[in-house]
């Protein structure tokens, strides 16, 4: 049909954001749940997870050349500062030590 191939993704993108945005408002309603609470909470921590891991994968995307061990180079640059930055800022405290209980609890099982 003449559009880009990367168009089939941004349609896709739109479609599941507007679906989300649709199962908020249902849900939202049917349990009585404050929707600027969920946005502040929720959609906050995305978007800042979202923008401090963009920013030093694009930089270093931008940086290196092209190559097999440079993609590779990024993807892991990527996984690792996506990790750091979801437990250091998209989690609440409480999730975080949640999470931390249930990798000693599974570190100890492994030990034993």
């Amino acid at each position: 049909l003449g559009a880009n191939p990367e168009s089939v993704f941004i349609v896709h993108l739109l479609m599941a954001i507007v679906a989300q945005l649709f199962r908020v408002l249902i849900v939202g309603r049917m349990i009585n749940m404050p929707l600027l609470e969920y946005g502040r909470v929720v959609l906050l921590r995305i978007v800042a997870v979202f923008i401090l891991v963009t920013i030093p994968t694009y930089t270093m995307y931008s940086i290196l050349p092209d190559g097999h061990r440079f993609t590779l180079l990024v993807l892991l640059l990527t996984f690792f500062t996506e990790c750091v930055v979801i437990v250091a800022v998209g989690l609440t405290q409480s999730e975080r030590s949640m999470m931390f209980q249930k990798a000693n609890a599974i570190i100890k099982k492994t030990k034993q």
